[in-house]
């Protein structure tokens, strides 16, 4: 886990036998998302006094960060402007999300490790949680259209953004939070709407009939995982639903 871009704090780690999640002593500073490679290497982007820098530990060893000839530790640094924001697993690829861009990556092996080539530019994501993500796809909302990256970039039309971008308080983007309803082929963005305290409203993609829906509800994030029986959600005040049910 990681406390997304808070600058002295370090990447997080909970183990079965322990009831707190503690920090990792050697892992980097400030980092803006991380996830677990299919090579079992931690991977982040953004570190606090380099945005752009894409990071990653030892195989089997989140301890150890410094690149060294008996290691698999690395990091890539892209060019272009903007924070990096997200990064997620897609289709045995590796996809970085910045703020204005993005990024494919692939496993290459001794001496390189890891190599990333930019897909997209003006396709940014609006922040991490605004990102969801299936094994064959990740969709996200930019600053005013949604993408889809299935091995290549798309722009996915939005019937209902026109509504959306006029409900949406502009000013709180960054709580948008984006997850998967995969019983019923849905992506969902949750956001709050002018003149509300929290998230409150929803739009949702249907990929399957592609077509899109919205509706108002009390939630503030979602959470569709194998390791849960239902779709989860969280009310503002706390309380936690298993929806469908």
């Amino acid at each position: 886990a990681c406390a997304r871009s808070v600058t002295d704090q370090k990447l997080y780690v909970r183990s079965p036998t322990d009831p707190l999640f503690l920090p990792i002593a050697n892992s980097p500073l400030g980092t803006a998302d991380v996830i677990v490679t299919d090579q079992r290497i931690v991977m982040t982007v953004g570190i606090a006094g380099d945005n752009r820098l894409i990071s990653w530990s030892d195989r089997e060893n989140y301890n150890t960060w410094t690149p060294a000839i008996t290691n698999m530790a690395g990091d890539f640094r892209v060019s272009g402007s903007g924070k990096l924001v997200a990064i997620k697993k897609v289709q045995n690829q590796i996809l970085v999300i910045g703020e204005n861009d993005a990024f494919a990556g692939q496993f290459l092996g001794p001496p390189y490790i890891y190599g990333f080539n930019r897909i997209g530019d003006k396709c940014g994501a609006v922040s991490a949680t605004a990102v969801a993500a299936t094994s064959d796809f990740a969709m996200w909302f930019g600053m005013d259209t949604f993408w889809m990256f299935d091995g290549t970039l798309k722009n996915i039309p939005c019937s209902v953004l026109e509504f959306m971008l006029k409900d949406m308080d502009s000013g709180q983007k960054s709580k948008i939070c984006a997850f998967t309803n995969s019983d019923y082929d849905e992506v969902w963005w949750l956001y709050q709407s002018s003149g509300a305290i929290d998230c409150d409203s929803y739009v949702v993609y249907n990929y399957k009939d592609r077509v899109w829906y919205l509706g108002k509800i009390d939630r503030t994030v979602g959470l569709d995982d194998a390791a849960l029986k239902y779709l989860t959600m969280v009310s503002k005040t706390g309380v936690v639903f298993d929806h469908e049910i």
